[in-house]
């Protein structure tokens, strides 16, 4: 069934990256980020673009968000560290408390 009205996913490319720009720069943005490039392919491409993932912000991004999706060597975490995410060194530095953390499971 049709219905009437525009697709987000028709939207022109330049213009949907700059929404999801501000989304991933947001207060949780890199959790948002996720979410998004979850729902479709057209959403996926933009995990891979460099200006998007240098400013995903991963400030006050609660432990618990950072699912296996984050941490595996495709992930958002670590493409972010790739591109030089600044706010992802906050993040890194906190992996060995975090491990300890784990050991205690």
């Amino acid at each position: 069934m049709e219905q009437d009205g525009v697709k987000l996913t028709n939207i022109p490319t330049d213009v949907l990256r700059l929404i999801i720009m501000y989304l991933a720069m947001s207060n949780g943005g890199a959790s948002n980020l996720a979410k998004v490039i979850a729902v479709c392919e057209a959403f996926k491409q933009f995990s891979n673009d460099r200006e998007i993932l240098k400013v995903t912000n991963f400030d006050n991004m609660e432990q618990y968000c950072l699912n296996d999706t984050f941490w595996n060597e495709n992930g958002l975490l670590a493409k972010c560290v790739t591109v030089g995410n600044e706010s992802t060194r906050q993040i890194i530095q906190q992996i060995p408390i975090l491990l300890l953390g784990m050991e205690e499971i």
